[in-house]
């Protein structure tokens, strides 16, 4: 299988990971990184990704920080 593009992880993190209990993300995480094939892959990055798609969802939502929290 070849390695995740970037395309793949904006879509795990734009569609996905708003699906996942706050209390799993780290796992999720973890999950990504070990599936994508890739050694340069940064979680710190891709958490940053799902963080600010946590937040469009949110707005799009009209939810406010209290409703939700990482």
């Amino acid at each position: 299988m070849p390695n995740m593009t970037k395309k793949h992880f904006v879509w795990l993190a734009k569609e996905v990971a708003p699906n996942i209990r706050p209390e799993k993300i780290a796992e999720f995480v973890a999950t990504v990184a070990t599936f994508s094939g890739n050694p340069n892959f940064d979680e710190d990055k891709f958490i940053d990704a799902l963080e600010s798609a946590s937040l469009d969802e949110r707005s799009q939502n009209d939810l406010g920080p209290e409703d939700y929290k990482w």
